[in-house]
């Protein structure tokens, strides 16, 4: 009996090894597949004169042209307390000192309106 089941474990063990390097293969195969058919799309595009953005447009999808206009970036202009500069706030949650010092200055609603004023009035640019 234990030489029925040693036997079957081998066969298990040579049919995972089998199934592993098959993947592979797979894997292999697929991966050159995909870049010949990229080539292909690419002499077929060229040769019709048709960009990147054009072919994704035709397949449905949204372009990510070099020309698109870009959104600014927001830039977060560091301020400090105006009553201690070692205090600096650079833009995102509320550090506990400024919930602090709000409190201190009569803000007792904590929201991003009276942060606004706050900012405004009791700081200045870094």
């Amino acid at each position: 009996m234990n030489e029925e089941i040693k036997s079957i474990q081998d066969q298990i063990a040579a049919a995972d090894a089998k199934k592993a390097a098959l993947e592979a293969e797979l894997e292999a195969r697929t991966s050159a597949a995909r870049e010949a058919f990229v080539e292909r799309v690419k002499a077929d595009a060229e040769a019709l004169k048709m960009t990147t953005g054009d072919l994704i447009a035709a397949l449905g999808g949204k372009a990510k042209s070099a020309d698109a206009p870009r959104k600014a970036s927001k830039v977060r202009q560091a301020r400090v307390l105006k009553s201690d500069p070692s205090k600096v706030y650079k833009g995102g949650a509320l550090p506990a000192w400024m919930k602090e010092a709000m409190l201190n200055a009569g803000y007792h609603q904590i929201d991003k309106d009276s942060t606004r004023v706050f900012i405004d009035n009791h700081m200045r640019a870094a």
